[in-house]
């Protein structure tokens, strides 16, 4: 049985790495946030890196962009 792609819109994994993302920006605009990760850049890294692989071990099926 094949299964139908999921949007992309509808991941996990999406999701989390969208935080990363925001964090990211997030350290760009405000001193405080670029000292944080600046700080700890090794530990989000990490477990940035674990909750993907997590998330994306515990999904199945393809993830498109644009579904049919």
């Amino acid at each position: 049985m094949i299964e139908k792609p999921k949007s992309l819109f509808k991941s996990k994994t999406a999701f989390a790495q969208a935080i990363v993302i925001v964090a990211g920006a997030a350290g760009s605009i405000w001193p405080g946030a670029n000292q944080f990760i600046s700080a700890n850049a090794n530990t989000i890294l990490v477990a940035s890196g674990l909750v993907g692989l997590v998330l994306r071990l515990a999904t199945k099926g393809r993830v498109v962009l644009f579904t049919e």
